[in-house]
């Protein structure tokens, strides 16, 4: 698509993008399975949509669901067997998550593919 003049910008920008967000996507990978280990220790997710699933991969898709803001709370609903200790662990964990990976990383991600930008234009 480069050999087309208008879209050499356009092809410049997004290769310049992935290459700026090798180093925040590794952490955001690291963000996501560290509060997925946590949200396992705590509570097993027996959602049906991850039935198929190992439990462990059912949290990571979870933690990565709730760090783009799609809040679901199967864990909670059905049969739910956490003792008061362990909702108070589960929503502080839940808070870390949510400030961590959607308030703070996500905006950094958006600070970066900004710079980017304007880097190439």
């Amino acid at each position: 698509m480069r050999i087309i003049e208008s879209f050499s910008y356009i092809v410049t920008m997004i290769t310049m993008v992935f290459n700026d967000l090798q180093v925040f996507m590794l952490f955001f990978m690291i963000l996501i399975i560290m509060f997925s280990m946590i949200f396992d220790v705590i509570a097993k997710n027996t959602a049906d949509e991850y039935r198929e699933v190992p439990y462990y991969v059912g949290n990571v898709l979870t933690t990565l669901r709730l760090s783009l803001g799609d809040f679901d709370f199967a864990v909670l609903e059905k049969e739910s067997h956490l003792t008061g200790e362990q909702h108070i662990l589960f929503w502080s964990t839940w808070v870390l998550m949510v400030i961590f990976s959607a308030l703070i990383f996500l905006n950094f991600i958006i600070a970066e593919v900004s710079n980017s930008y304007f880097m190439v234009k």
